[in-house]
């Protein structure tokens, strides 16, 4: 049943999932204890929503783009059922504004492969990277997943590389000058002060170690029957897969530098954890496999939700 009805690409599945994204969204927001209605309240959980779905969006076009979906929307699905699996990531800002400057960034490396001379496409690039460094010190990594990136679309030299990192210095210059003006320059050393983040306890408790083991274990068994079947053909489905599976492991990083963990850190896996699960999905013969762990992620995740 979900198999088909996810199957496709069209209007009516897009509306399906944004109301099953605003239904995991509200139950997650009026279930909290803390909650309470006032103006800024609301104003606050609607800027909420509505980057979110700007996140949903951008990644679904990025999917359709590198068509890693396949015409599908499984990715989608699945994306969306992480949100009730680790529901802090409904309400966090820095890393949902990594996740947006990190979505464009992708969207402008698809591009890589369709054009000759890419200086535009990695001055972007980089300098989504830098804009991403004044938030948060851990998105150091996206230059080496940028890096891979010209690695996997044979665009790599010397050249290409340092045009990335003239993006990356633009936002960091500018903040240097702004700290030169407020005569604050401490603020602009402590931008390259690194804390460790390597401290892992806070997923030892089972409202993060189960999901958690699910997923790994679902993005394992899929890596794991897919990968050998993409890495035999020279196709740009390969390169667009083993960017993905860079992206999971760079995200993984993400995770691990952050030094103050909320469980919202966990949605730097999102995207690439969903595409690599749904890949799986789409490319197993057996419409039972497809049929189970569709329907079994979806239960879980709206009772995980609602416990």
């Amino acid at each position: 049943m979900l198999t088909n009805f996810f199957s496709k690409t069209n209007p009516v599945n897009a509306l399906v999932l944004g109301i099953l994204f605003c239904s995991l969204f509200f139950t997650s927001l009026f279930t909290k204890e803390a909650f309470f209605f006032s103006g800024t309240m609301v104003l606050k959980n609607a800027g909420y929503l509505l980057s979110n779905l700007l996140f949903l969006f951008l990644s679904g076009t990025a999917l359709y783009r590198s068509k890693l979906d396949n015409g599908t929307v499984y990715a989608s699905f699945i994306l969306i059922l992480f949100y009730g699996l680790f529901p802090s990531a409904f309400q966090s800002v820095t890393p949902l504004l990594l996740l947006l400057l990190w979505t464009l960034m992708y969207l402008r490396i698809l591009d890589l492969g369709l054009v000759m001379t890419p200086d535009r496409i990695l001055f972007d690039a980089g300098l989504c990277v830098g804009l991403s460094f004044l938030f948060f010190k851990g998105a150091l990594l996206l230059i080496l997943w940028l890096l891979l990136a010209l690695l996997v679309f044979k665009k790599a030299n010397l050249r290409n590389s340092l045009i990335c990192l003239v993006g990356f210095s633009v936002p960091v210059w500018f903040f240097f000058v702004y700290c030169f003006f407020v005569e604050n320059p401490i603020l602009f050393h402590n931008l390259f002060v690194f804390e460790s983040g390597f401290d892992l306890c806070f997923y030892k408790s089972k409202v993060y170690a189960i999901p958690l083991l699910v997923c790994f274990s679902l993005n394992t068994l899929a890596v794991f029957a897919v990968l050998p079947k993409v890495l035999s053909r020279n196709t740009s489905f390969r390169r667009h897969y083993l960017l993905l599976v860079f992206m999971f492991f760079i995200g993984l990083g993400m995770v691990f530098l952050t030094s103050e963990k909320n469980g919202s850190e966990l949605s730097f896996l999102f995207l690439p954890s969903s595409v690599l699960i749904a890949t799986f999905v789409d490319k197993s013969s057996k419409k039972w496999v497809k049929e189970l762990l569709l329907f079994g992620l979806a239960a879980f995740s709206v009772l995980w939700l609602l416990l």
